[in-house]
């Protein structure tokens, strides 16, 4: 519940870099996006206070985290707009920050069991469900950003990435935010805004404009030959 919406705040470090190395534009949108997700993130941290929980679930709680997966994934495939490019990227982004979720939150008990031994890790099946999510994210996030649509494919992966993993956090591991519920709420409506700020970054992006290149001068006429 902590590291995975902590990972929204790459896109405000990609503003500065971007802005002295490869001369990006960086405007009033991009600016207040960023804003947005250091106080989103800030609130749901400090006022949430995120605690507690157990380092693995039960396999019977595993299969159902993976069944409620599994339908969540085939009706965004199945029933995602895939017939024009900004569809792709956002289904392919959408299904590729689901199995990133997973597999963060497969990391917790995989690096608890490779405390007891490499024998123990390799003879359990959740490094292999860790790698296949963890693969299969990275290949599905290439196909969404090969539409060249970077707004809709970047802005799926950053968003459903921390949502599933705050479920699963919730679900499996029994993690929960500090009461009193105000609390809960504060800091629910502070990663809300933190999303929304790396969406406005992101689409501010893709709607940024590209300088066209300076068209060619005209051919000049040939000189007239030296008279003789």
């Amino acid at each position: 519940m902590v590291i995975q919406p902590l990972l929204v705040a790459t896109i405000v470090f990609a503003l500065p870099l971007g802005y002295f190395l490869t001369g990006q534009r960086v405007g009033r949108r991009e600016v207040i996006g960023a804003v947005a997700i250091v106080l989103g993130l800030s609130l749901f941290i400090l006022v949430g206070n995120p605690a507690g929980g157990n380092e693995d679930a039960s396999n019977l709680a595993w299969l159902a985290a993976f069944l409620i997966i599994g339908v969540l994934c085939g009706g965004v495939f199945f029933l995602g707009p895939r017939d024009t490019p900004i569809g792709i990227a956002g289904v392919y982004g959408t299904i590729a920050g689901v199995l990133f979720g997973l597999s963060a939150t497969l990391t917790k008990p995989v690096v608890e069991t490779l405390h007891q031994g490499i024998g123990e890790v390799v003879t359990d099946w959740q490094l292999y469900v860790l790698a296949a999510a963890g693969i299969g994210g990275f290949v599905l996030q290439q196909l969404s950003l090969a539409t060249g649509r970077l707004a809709p494919s970047v802005a799926t992966v950053s968003v459903a990435n921390p949502v599933l993993s705050i479920f699963l956090g919730v679900f499996l591991f029994d993690e929960r935010l500090a009461r009193p519920l105000w609390h809960v709420a504060v800091a629910t409506i502070g990663l809300l805004v933190a999303l929304a700020g790396a969406l406005a970054i992101t689409f501010a992006r893709e709607g940024a404009p590209v300088e066209e290149a300076p068209e060619p001068l005209e051919r000049l006429p040939d000189a007239a030959p030296l008279a003789q």
